[in-house]
């Protein structure tokens, strides 16, 4: 693999069409071909959260953590997600945080959808729905509906969550890639 690399966040500032600032915040160095940022979600107050596979080394400044805080002053935080059950194999992929920003969701590919709150030293997960194996590897993606649903992006479904209810259906198969949703036209 690829050990050794560093994973960084890039911020840009845009003036009209061109680049008027880049800043890269190191988020840590991979420990394999797979280290990295695997989803990102802008909170209110203009801090990034974001979820890191687990293959980075924990010496960094996440400190072996799968969830972290990149601060507006450009301080990388960790989010001490407890209870996540995190391998090699499962892996935080997707993670958003409710409109307030005092609730983070984080999805963990083939095991579920966890809550945790946001802004305490330590935030116990709490499992707000378990994928079922016939779902596929759910959990590569994870935006909202603006109803206040989650929506997951699987090998071959569309998954919308309710995260009050826990409830879920399959909204739509065969599919592949990256999801997002337009607030302004649905």
């Amino acid at each position: 693999g690829d050990a050794g690399i560093v994973s960084e966040i890039r911020r840009l500032t845009l003036a009209g069409n061109q680049v008027s600032s880049d800043q890269a915040f190191v988020i840590g160095t991979s420990t394999n071909f797979r280290g990295g940022v695997t989803d990102m979600h802008l909170l209110p107050n203009g801090d990034l959260l974001f979820s890191v596979t687990t293959d980075l080394d924990p010496t960094g400044p996440l400190g072996g953590e799968s969830v972290g805080i990149l601060r507006t002053n450009g301080t990388v935080s960790p989010v001490a997600v407890q209870g996540l059950p995190l391998s090699s194999n499962d892996e935080a992929f997707g993670i958003w945080a409710n409109p307030a920003g005092t609730t983070g969701y984080v999805s963990v590919v083939d095991r579920g959808l966890y809550s945790f709150p946001l802004g305490t030293a330590s935030a116990p997960a709490s499992l707000v729905f378990g994928y079922p194996r016939a779902f596929g590897l759910v959990g590569r993606d994870l935006v909202s509906d603006g109803d206040g649903n989650l929506i997951a992006q699987s090998c071959g479904s569309v998954v919308s969550i309710d995260p009050a209810t826990g409830m879920a259906q399959v909204v739509l198969t065969r599919t592949t890639g990256a999801i997002g949703f337009e607030p302004v036209t649905g």
